[in-house]
């Protein structure tokens, strides 16, 4: 019986599209933006919080790709481009209505993660969770699960992880958390009255 249901961020309830954000804003150097800064071979060590958004910027001012007050201007944005899905953003309330305890294990830094975390009122349901910069480990590493479950004392058998990445639930499932593959957000919903939860 499921009692804990675990949420990704990412393409689950947070839309996160850098590429049509900054086509939509008319951003010059976007490809440039996409491939040297989102693409950046240490973008994901943000994500793990062993690198700072200042010294990523620094080591992209040395390379001549941009500026460091250009980088620093991109980090600023990141917020604007991670927006709740509309179709999603009530289901934290309607399963918190239900009964069932709610988490986070997401993959983010720190910066954006708080100020999306004051700013979206579906954060409110929330009981707990894990975020990958502060703990300095990375979805689909074991250590991140099993921090999730340790923090909170949650039992695999009685948990739920939501994830749009295979690789995520695989890991969850090999510590006997059952999971779900979601392949698109708009089917959130969805998958959750087929399992009887809403």
């Amino acid at each position: 019986m499921i009692k804990n249901i675990v949420f990704d961020l990412g393409m689950v309830l947070i839309k996160f599209n850098p590429k049509e954000f900054l086509e939509i804003n008319n951003y010059e150097k976007k490809d440039e933006i996409m491939e040297y800064i989102f693409g950046h071979e240490d973008w994901l060590k943000l994500d793990r919080g062993t690198l700072t958004e200042k010294e990523l910027a620094e080591k992209l001012d040395e390379n001549g790709n941009f500026t460091y007050d250009e980088v620093m201007e991109i980090m600023k944005i990141r917020k604007d481009i991670m927006i709740p899905f509309d179709f999603n953003k009530e289901i934290p309330k309607e399963l918190k209505e239900k009964g069932y305890n709610l988490y986070i294990l997401s993959n983010f830094p720190k910066i954006p993660f708080e100020e999306i975390r004051e700013r979206d009122e579906f954060f409110g349901y929330f009981d707990g969770g894990v975020v990958s910069a502060y703990v300095k480990h990375l979805k689909p590493e074991k250590a991140i699960y099993e921090t999730l479950l340790t923090n909170y004392s949650l039992n695999p058998e009685e948990t739920l992880f939501i994830d749009d990445k295979l690789e995520n639930i695989r890991s969850a499932e090999e510590l006997g958390i059952s999971g779900v593959h979601l392949k698109t957000p708009e089917s959130l919903k969805e998958k959750l009255k087929e399992l009887g939860l809403l």
